[in-house]
């Protein structure tokens, strides 16, 4: 086992979309990001979390190199990381706080907590490009977070009732998607920008994994791969799967094909092939092993087998096993992802992680000195804390989170109830500038009662929109602790909290809070919170002549012509004509050119028309090509040969265009388009009927006459068969006289004859030139003054 350090040649990722799995929580990681210093660090390295001694060390594939190693959170916290470029983002699940540590410098920034009070499994980050998303899994929130600073940016968004495992992932493009199992419905968000495609999937148990730049969902209920649009949602395809009812799967997509990969727990890795619609390679593994997801280097697959410690490396290309090299001690979850085609695997609670190479090989790495663990630190962290202490932002902190309102996370909005929402620092001994609870004078050892303040940032929530509430007591001293029910039999802990409801009522929801103050003072306050439903709004389709319009629960105009939706949630509406009609136009809010239209709605009713064509009278147009062949004819959609006969509608005209074989044209036409040229154009005002004849391309002869001095040219060429150039100084001969030797003449008239140019340059001022015909000939006659 190796424990190296490199402490030059900082290497970083820019690596591919990864899925990690520690303590239940999805940590998604994406490609690379924009910082610019970046460019010069290596590629094909990795940061991976050592949770048992609160770490993350930066691993070089190539090397095999600890280059960094960073002290993030406390010893035996829950912890993981996400890498996005050179960045990495840990999640310490025991403090409900995320960090940023550069990829350049390796600075760690304090914690922070974007989403208030969550905690265990439920906190989990999602990086992208240019975008970070901090998800509570637990409650199903979503809040939009600065890269740089981590403080929140605008609202939180509820994008189901709870986000299982899996059920999220982000694209290339830094777009997160979200699918819900109780609704089977896709919620795509970009940046602030949410959209909702209503019953994507069947209700159930679904995970979704990118393929290729896109969503792939894999429902378990119906036992289907569905492709979707990466720009709109769309379903553009649905696949199979051969899965037992009683299957246990982990899923992954392909980088850079239309594959993904299902491991089941029986034993059996599928590869299957989306663009194919087909999963016919089907690789045996160990029967009652515990696998993880696989991840593809290269033409090889590597699936984890956690009950064995073994690494099973697949080879794609003949659907093989070549290696099952072991990496750790068997039944350790440990984690597998792939960097720049390198494969690390890592185990979160002891030093041990490496690299499996393509062949199967593996380097075995010490991620920290087991007896040192702190020997080698790149950078101290600020503010770690151990697990069991004190999250940011609650009294005694080593480093408090900025007052409410100076963070993302606890920022009220203007329609707040109470204006002077901030919190100053903490009533701690060690900080004997902070202010203490006023006394009375009458009775210097009685506390005054205390003021307490419920701050929300809406008092009017809609069905599970999440809202923030603070506690504030008038001295500015904040509370030790503080417990939270909202009157729906949740409760909650923390100064400030985050909470939604999923039932409407005409009644308010009576939120109570029990505060601790640091002196052991208690108190009470309690709001009313009236919940409501969430608004929708009506989408209208005309009733059309002459067909039907469809989608996102719409069948006009036989049954349902219009639908009540919720603002963000997109259908797709599409036209399709009766036998009498053919496609036509949208009209109103659809701009489509095409025959479907997709409606995103807004905060406003919206109406759809559909113009249906009423299908024209038909005329039978015949072609034909000689029976020299040597070519085809085509209009009005088809070509002849084979189809030679065509319905087009009565009335426009109709150009029919000849196709001649290389080495052939157009030799004549009959019938209708007799005496036409190149192509031949029919006003269809009844049947008509065409033939078309190729000839061999014939031989091009080129004559060019200059005259050499002032006034006009008197000279030509006389080419024989009475052809005098000029005037005629361009012309054909048919290819059945190919070998035949041609003859040109040069006539000096009232000038003198200076030579030939082109095909008789060899002949010189001789007035005779003679030329063999087997390809286009080009000559040409120099004249003078006599």
């Amino acid at each position: 086992m190796r424990f190296l350090r490199r402490i030059h040649g900082r290497g970083m990722v820019a690596g591919l979309a990864a899925v990690l799995v520690a303590g239940g929580v999805a940590v998604i990681g994406l490609t690379q990001g924009n910082d610019v210093r970046s460019a010069r660090l290596l590629s094909g390295s990795a940061w991976l979390a050592s949770a048992k001694v609160g770490q993350i060390t930066l691993l070089d594939g190539a090397s095999a190199e600890v280059s960094a190693q960073v002290k993030v959170a406390g010893p035996g916290d829950a912890l993981t990381v996400v890498q996005q470029g050179s960045t990495a983002y840990t999640v310490d699940q025991s403090t409900g706080t995320i960090r940023r540590v550069d990829g350049a410098t390796f600075t760690a920034t304090p914690p922070a907590a974007p989403i208030a009070d969550v905690h265990g499994s439920g906190l989990s980050v999602v990086a992208g490009p240019s975008s970070l998303y901090t998800l509570d899994t637990t409650r199903g929130l979503l809040a939009s977070t600065d890269p740089k600073t981590l403080d929140r940016r605008g609202e939180m968004l509820s994008v189901a009732g709870r986000l299982a495992a899996g059920t999220v992932t982000v694209d290339d493009t830094g777009t997160l998607w979200a699918v819900d199992t109780v609704t089977g419905d896709v919620n795509r968000v970009a940046g602030q920008d949410r959209t909702i495609r209503p019953g994507v999937v069947k209700p159930g148990n679904s995970v979704i994994t990118i393929a290729d730049g896109h969503p792939v969902i894999v429902n378990l209920t119906d036992h289907k791969a569905v492709s979707l649009d990466g720009d709109n949602g769309r379903v553009t395809g649905t696949l199979d799967l051969d899965l037992r009812p009683d299957d246990q799967i982990q899923v992954s997509g392909s980088r850079h094909a239309e594959r993904i990969y299902v491991v089941a727990a029986r034993g059996v890795l599928d590869v299957c092939d989306l663009a194919e619609s087909r999963c016919d390679s089907a690789i045996p593994l160990n029967v009652g092993s515990d696998f993880g997801p696989a991840v593809e280097a290269g033409d090889r697959v590597f699936v984890p087998d956690y009950t064995t410690g073994q690494v099973w490396v697949i080879n794609l290309r003949d659907s093989r096993v070549i290696a099952k090299p072991n990496v750790l001690a068997p039944k350790v979850r440990f984690q597998l992802m792939t960097r720049d085609g390198l494969v690390f695997y890592n185990d979160t609670n002891s030093d041990q992680a490496g690299v499996v190479r393509l062949d199967g090989g593996v380097t075995t790495i010490r991620k920290y000195d087991r007896d040192n663990p702190d020997k080698g630190l790149s950078q101290s962290g600020d503010g770690v804390q151990p697990s069991g202490r004190q999250s940011p932002g609650a009294p005694g902190s080593a480093n408090p989170q900025p007052a409410t309102g100076q963070s993302g996370a606890s920022r009220s909005s203007p329609s707040s109830q109470s204006v002077d929402t901030r919190v100053p620092g903490s009533n701690d001994p060690r900080h004997p500038s902070d202010p203490q609870p006023p006394q009375d004078p009458g009775h210097p050892n009685d506390p005054q009662p205390l003021n307490l303040q419920i701050v929300v940032d809406k008092s009017t929530p809609t069905v599970n929109e999440p809202i923030s509430l603070t506690v504030t007591e008038a001295s500015g001293v904040p509370p030790r602790s503080a417990h939270w029910t909202y009157g729906d039999r949740d409760t909650n802990d923390g100064v400030t909290t985050n909470h939604k409801w999923a039932t409407a009522r005409s009644e308010p929801y009576i939120v109570s809070v029990e505060v601790t103050m640091p002196n052991g003072q208690q108190g009470t306050k309690s709001v009313n919170i009236i919940v409501s439903e969430v608004p929708k709004y009506r989408l209208t389709v005309t009733a059309p002549s002459g067909g039907s319009v469809t989608g996102g629960g719409i069948d006009c105009p036989t049954h349902a012509c219009f639908v009540d939706l919720e603002k963000d949630v997109q259908i797709t509406l599409t036209a399709t004509p009766d036998g009498s009609h053919v496609p036509g136009s949208w009209g109103g809010a659809c701009h489509s050119s095409d025959t479907t239209c997709d409606v995103r709605m807004g905060t406003q009713p919206v109406t759809v028309s559909y113009s249906f064509n009423a299908k024209p009278e038909l005329v039978r147009l015949t072609m034909a090509v000689s029976s020299y062949g040597h070519g085809s004819v085509a209009a009005g959609g088809v070509a002849c040969p084979p189809t030679c006969g065509v319905d087009v509608p009565k009335g426009p005209p109709v150009t029919l265009t000849p196709h001649p074989d290389p080495g052939y044209v157009v030799d004549w036409w009959s019938g209708d388009c007799k005496n036409a040229g190149a192509t031949c154009s029919l006003t269809m005002d009844g049947p008509h009927s065409a033939t078309v004849s190729f000839i061999v391309e014939p031989f091009k002869v080129d004559i060019v006459n200059t005259y050499d001095g002032v006034g006009s040219n008197q000279g030509s060429v006389d080419a024989g068969d009475g052809r005098v150039c000029p005037p005629t100084c361009h012309y054909t001969l048919s290819r059945n006289a190919a070998g035949a030797q041609l003859e040109f003449k040069a006539k000096v008239g009232n000038s003198s004859f200076k030579g030939w140019t082109g095909d008789c340059e060899h002949v010189g001022t001789y007035p005779t030139c003679f030329v063999s015909l087997n390809k286009d000939v080009s000559v040409g006659a120099r004249f003078g003054p006599p």
